[in-house]
C-alpha cells in the first residue's frame, strides 16, 4: 500500500513561517502557512492509497481536521528534533500497513503532483528517495518497508542537512534516487518567486485559489509601500 503523508505545524502566529513574519507580520504569515497547508492537502489527496497528516502539536487535530476533509487520516508527531519525529512517522506508517512511504511538508504547495507520483514509481525498485530543496534540505523524503533510519545525527536546519543524509545513504549502501530540485517557501522573495511561477501554472484551481491569495498579498505590500514613501 501506498502511504503520502504530509508534515504540518498549527498556524499560530509567531510560531510558524518566522522568518516571512519579518516582512509580512506574525499573522499573515499564519495565515499563509495556513492556506500553503491547505492547498497541498488538496492538490495531494488523489495521489496514494492512503493519505495521513503528521501534526503538530498533538492537541490541535480538531483545527487541523477542518482542513483535511475528510480526505486525511492525523497522526500525531511525536517530542524531538526532525529526525526522530520523521522515524515515528516511517516506523508507525510501515507498522500499520504501508509498504510505500513518502513524506513531504507544506512549504512547497505548487510542487508538481507528478513528482510525488514519480517518487512511489521509484520505490518500487529503490529503498529511497529524495527530494533536495534550494536551502540545503529536502522537501520529499520516501522509503520502503526495509529503509533503516537515515535521520540520525544530522544537523537539522542548517545547510548541511542533504549532504549528512545523502552521505548516510551512502555509507549504508543503500539503493536511491535522486529528484528534481524545488524550493520552499520560507522568505518574501520565495513568495516572490511563487507568484511568478503561480502565474504560469494554468488548469489547477487550487494553484489559482492560492495565486489570487498570494496576489492579494503582494499587493498588499505595495500598497504599503507606496504609502510609506509618501508619508
Amino acid at each position: 500500500m501506498r502511504q503520502l503523508g504530509v508534515f504540518a505545524k498549527y498556524w499560530e502566529p509567531g510560531a510558524v513561517k518566522t522568518r516571512l513574519a519579518a516582512t509580512v507580520g506574525e499573522q499573515v504569515a499564519a495565515e499563509f502557512h495556513r492556506f500553503s497547508l491547505e492547498t497541498t492537502l488538496r492538490r495531494c489527496e488523489a495521489v496514494a492509497d492512503r493519505n495521513v497528516l503528521g501534526y503538530w502539536p498533538p492537541d490541535k487535530w480538531d483545527a487541523f481536521g477542518c482542513v483535511c476533509r475528510g480526505w486525511w487520516d492525523g497522526l500525531p508527531q511525536p517530542s524531538g528534533n526532525l529526525g526522530t519525529r520523521m522515524w515515528h512517522y516511517f516506523v508507525t506508517s510501515f507498522a500499520t500497513g504501508a509498504d510505500r512511504v513518502v513524506l513531504i511538508g507544506s512549504d512547497s504547495p505548487n510542487l508538481p503532483i507528478s513528482i510525488v507520483a514519480q517518487a512511489f514509481e521509484l520505490l518500487s525498485e529503490r529503498t529511497l528517495v529524495l527530494g533536495p530543496s534550494t536551502d540545503g534540505g529536502y522537501y520529499l523524503v520516501g522509503g520502503r518497508r526495509e529503509m533503516p533510519n537515515i535521520f540520525a545525527d544530522i544537523s537539522w536546519g542548517t545547510p548541511e542537512v542533504w549532504q549528512q543524509t545523502v552521505t548516510q545513504i551512502h555509507a549504508l549502501d543503500l539503493v536511491w534516487s535522486e529528484l528534481p530540485r524545488w524550493y520552499d517557501i520560507d522568505t518574501w522573495q520565495d513568495v516572490l518567486r511563487l507568484r511568478a511561477d503561480l502565474s504560469q501554472i494554468p488548469g489547477d484551481r487550487h494553484l489559482e485559489r492560492l495565486g489570487r491569495f498570494v496576489s492579494q498579498l503582494v499587493g498588499g505590500r505595495s500598497e504599503e509601500g507606496r504609502g510609506e514613501g509618501t508619508s
